[in-house]
């Protein structure tokens, strides 16, 4: 093959999905995995067959990649930044959803929990502190007051009913919250920690490094989720 100019395209197959988030895109950049360089290109989407394909046009390397016929790529669509996880790391978990009023820190071990409301043999009514973890929480504002608070979310086998700390109020615990997340193994067994997905492909997901007791940078996670359950040992 004679090359008189740098004007080259490549054809990437779509699905459905792909091709509706593109179809409004006339320019689009491109990672080429061979050497992790990056270049922009014209970009239109042709239907051939009955399928749909992305057809991203350059005027610049072709040089460097003359040889291979085909070319492992990846679309950078947005600048979005995060942690990457597979998506088949990716699990979902329902836990309880308490309002932070009811939150209390113990006098003795300075520990975060709650007053969880109980009777004794007796009949009598009486409130345990009980330590739990706090999986994730979120911002509430009140309709009235405009006051911002949090929403915490508990595991759900922990409580029924609690104690406000300063007024005695009682809260029965029923509101639950759905939180997708991955299982952390940094001490050896499956924990689960909240993930906020900020982009994701057929293959990946970029989570929030911002995310409240979420991942961080280096934090070891179970690849094959469905495999794994909560408090597993794993090696």
């Amino acid at each position: 093959t004679i090359i008189t100019d740098e004007r080259w395209s490549l054809l990437i197959p779509l699905s459905e999905k792909q091709a509706a988030n593109l179809k409004d895109r006339t320019s689009i950049r491109v990672k080429f995995l061979k050497d992790d360089l990056t270049q922009t290109g014209d970009f239109s989407i042709k239907e051939i067959d009955g399928s749909k394909y992305g057809k991203i046009d350059f005027n610049k390397g072709l040089i460097r990649y003359a040889s291979d016929r085909f070319l492992e790529i990846e679309l950078v669509t947005n600048n979005v930044t995060g942690l990457k996880v597979p998506l088949s790391s990716i699990v979902t978990k329902e836990f309880y959803a308490i309002p932070s009023k009811y939150m209390t820190t113990d006098k003795d071990t300075q520990q975060s929990g709650f007053m969880l409301s109980g009777r004794n043999k007796k009949g009598n009514s009486t409130t345990t502190f009980i330590n739990t973890g706090i999986y994730g929480r979120d911002e509430a504002t009140d309709e009235k007051t405009q006051k911002v608070s949090y929403i915490y979310y508990v595991d759900k086998s922990k409580f029924n009913a609690l104690v406000e700390p300063d007024s005695g109020e009682k809260f029965i615990i029923g509101d639950t919250e759905v939180l997708e997340g991955v299982y952390c193994i940094n001490q050896g067994y499956a924990v689960f920690r909240r993930i906020e997905i900020l982009d994701e492909n057929e293959e990946y997901a970029v989570v929030s490094k911002e995310t409240y007791n979420g991942l961080v940078r280096y934090d070891r996670i179970v690849k094959n989720a469905d495999k794994v359950s909560e408090q597993d040992i794993l090696y």
